[in-house]
């Protein structure tokens, strides 16, 4: 048999492809700079990272081993339209083993592995009217979960963007004390994409890394943005960093600074009328009621800001009578003639999609915290792939994860989903 070898440290020829170039997911992840040494390497890392990011597609795959099972169970056809090298003795395809996949993205960069994903969620499929294909019972059931789910009628004029770190539990040294690795993210209110990520190790902090955090993003991508942060941000010279890259904010003013957090409070909100009233809802087993004053002020002990915000929720656990009443403020830069009542109740909002739509995403259907890699930036890393995973169902129309991710344990189906259009090399 007569074969032209293949180079031990590249992937399948290009003209063994259909498909144009830069038209699917290898070719964004194509983008990332490598960090390891050109020496003895054998796996494109563009190959390494769409074999994760279609293996943790599929349900019960969520660990660095988990993602080598998959690829020792996928199609010889599979792994070839995802770019692993070929043997040029055996004509077998090379799959990697657990170390190989660890070290190669401890060593990544997961700004750079973020931007990709973010360049590539135009290629996932566009949800369609009706539900993907599902088990009996589950069309209804996304279609419940879709018109829940259904987007406000008045869409802000400002895109936004809500600052969080989630610490990653389950990264623990070798002694077996509690590591420290914090994935500190920026996610867009309106889809949950996250435009921004870094790892925080160490004695490091939230609030020392929020600068270098927006930094990732251009001029052109922040500006006009509205940036949502907790209270921990709170900080004169993050306001005054967001005003000179032309972005806005909307940060709570909590206890945490005391001489901002008096200001508005001690404001006469009794004669200040209520600009907007959200609810009833019925939602997490309790029903909530939100209203909200809005005030411009001048002279507050924060930089930048304008305007002065006064949510007040009441809620009820579903079989009680009883009822809880929560007061908090917050301030913005954004002037009366740039933003409506509505939009801060809506931004206030859109930042709790950190946690229940990204945070409480990876805890419970990708079982972060009971992930024990640790070394490196990889728990940051696998938690950008399981991004692109989630942010790829949910373009495709998926409500319920965990039900896409069973959906798609089909190799071909996890390929078709990411936008993986090649088709077999020639050789097969």
């Amino acid at each position: 048999m007569s074969y032209s070898p293949t180079p031990a440290d590249s992937s399948i020829p290009p003209a063994a492809w259909t498909g144009e170039p830069g038209s699917d997911l290898l070719d964004h992840l194509a983008t990332i700079d490598d960090p390891r040494d050109p020496r003895g390497r054998r796996y494109s890392l563009a190959s390494l990272l769409a074999l994760c990011v279609c293996a943790m597609t599929s349900a019960g795959h969520d660990t660095a081993g988990a993602v080598i099972e998959w690829a020792h169970n996928a199609p010889r056809t599979t792994l070839a339209r995802l770019g692993l090298p070929v043997c040029p003795f055996t004509q077998r395809i090379r799959i990697p083993d657990e170390r190989t996949l660890r070290e190669a993205l401890a060593r990544l960069d997961p700004a750079h592995l973020t931007r990709a994903g973010l360049a590539a969620l135009p290629l996932r499929t566009s949800p369609a009217h009706d539900p993907p294909s599902t088990p009996a019972g589950a069309p209804e059931r996304e279609h419940r979960r879709a018109h829940r789910h259904r987007p406000s009628p008045e869409r802000p004029r400002h895109e936004a963007y809500a600052v969080d770190g989630k610490t990653q539990r389950g990264a623990r040294p070798a002694k077996g004390r509690r590591a420290r690795s914090v994935s500190f993210h920026a996610a867009r209110h309106r889809d949950a994409a996250l435009v921004a990520c870094t790892q925080i190790t160490g004695k490091g902090c939230e609030t020392t890394a929020f600068t270098p955090l927006l930094d990732q993003l251009g001029d052109e991508d922040l500006a006009g943005v509205l940036i949502t942060a907790d209270a921990l941000h709170t900080v004169a010279a993050h306001a005054a960093y967001l005003r000179s890259r032309g972005a806005h904010y909307l940060i709570y003013a909590k206890a945490n600074r005391p001489g901002l957090h008096s200001q508005p409070a001690a404001l006469p909100w009794k004669q200040v009328p209520v600009a907007h009233v959200e609810g009833p809802e019925h939602v997490h087993g309790r029903q909530e009621r939100r209203s909200i004053k809005v005030t411009a002020v001048d002279g507050l002990a924060f930089s930048g800001a304008r305007q002065a915000v006064r949510i007040e929720r009441h809620r009820r656990e579903h079989g009680t009578a009883a009822t809880s009443r929560e007061v908090v403020f917050a301030v913005t830069d954004l002037q009366a003639h740039q933003v409506s009542p509505a939009e801060p109740a809506a931004h206030a909002r859109g930042h709790r999609i950190v946690e229940n739509r990204v945070h409480h995403v990876r805890d419970v259907t990708f079982s972060e915290d009971r992930r024990r890699t640790r070394i490196g930036a990889a728990p940051v890393v696998l938690g950008c792939v399981t991004d692109m995973v989630r942010q790829a169902l949910a373009a495709a129309g998926w409500k319920n994860l965990a039900s896409g991710r069973r959906a798609h344990t089909n190799p071909d189906k996890a390929l078709a989903l990411h936008g993986i259009t090649r088709t077999q090399p020639v050789w097969a």
